[in-house]
């Protein structure tokens, strides 16, 4: 058994009888103390627990959030794109794995990650400077389940070699930020587009995420889910895919996925 909870944006805390790990911690109430979230995280840091291996899909502030990476228990594993890897090293973890596409480690028993191809731009902007420092997303593979987790990624062919190469059953995937389309479909996915990538994934279940938590483009913070929905009822994939509100656990096992609240811990020292 196997469980996803959501806790905004992309972060999500996954967990099996033997280990967990934390995707793109973000659970500051502002971006780069300017952006604001739109709804507060499912979970504080003191309230996470312990994980195995964090994982940083690319350096842009939503994703990569410094002050929470700091407030967290950093006796894990930091993952990240290998041009990430000067910053990470600075956050003071336990240790720092950094990645190329199809690279593959084992930060803990039963548990194996693999990067995978993304289309994005990975650009860190610190006041007045930026630099380039990468890509990337993740498999997950513990407890007899392959997690995909896509981090933000435009559409493109890499999901049909991630099938070829990892073959993942489960497919995390951003719905969001993809107004105005001409420019943003370069570097985001539509609803549309997250599920042409499901289809090219192979993949059992399709988990939606990436959206209503901040104002990163011109649509409405409803819209995306709505289109999803409407999206996956017009090519009756309705029955495949899983929607899991903040806060909210998907449990699989070997049948159709459960949600049910997350049941909160006591809170500990950070």
């Amino acid at each position: 058994m196997i469980s996803l909870t959501f806790i905004g944006h992309a972060t999500w805390l996954i967990e099996w009888p033997g280990g967990r790990v934390l995707t793109d911690p973000m659970l500051s109430s502002r971006i780069a103390g300017i952006w604001p979230r739109l709804n507060p995280p499912a979970l504080g840091a003191e309230e996470l627990p312990p994980v195995d291996t964090v994982l940083i899909s690319h350096p842009h502030l939503d994703h990569m959030d410094i002050p929470t990476l700091r407030r967290l228990n950093r006796n894990a594993t930091l993952a990240v794109p290998r041009e990430t890897a000067g910053l990470a090293k600075r956050l003071g973890y336990r240790e720092t794995a950094a990645l190329d596409d199809w690279n593959s480690f084992e930060p803990a028993p039963g548990l194996k990650i693999t990067a995978v191809p993304a289309i994005h731009v990975g650009i860190r902007v610190v006041g007045l400077g930026a630099s380039a420092r990468g890509a990337i997303g993740y498999v997950i593979e513990a407890a007899g389940r392959s997690i995909y987790f896509a981090g933000d990624t435009a559409y493109g062919p890499h999901f049909t070699q991630i099938r070829e190469r990892t073959n993942p059953d489960v497919a995390i995937l951003p719905i969001g930020a993809y107004s105005p389309w001409f420019f943003m479909k370069y570097f985001h996915m539509s609803p549309r587009a997250a599920l042409r990538a499901f289809g090219d994934l192979g993949a059992e279940w399709c988990i939606p995420c990436h959206f209503g938590t901040f104002a990163l483009s011109l649509e409405p913070a409803r819209q995306p889910l709505q289109l999803f929905k409407r999206e996956a009822a017009r090519h009756d994939l309705t029955d495949r895919t899983v929607i899991v509100d903040r806060g909210q656990t998907a449990v699989f096992n070997n049948k159709k996925p459960q949600i049910k609240n997350y049941e909160k811990k006591p809170a500990r020292i950070v």
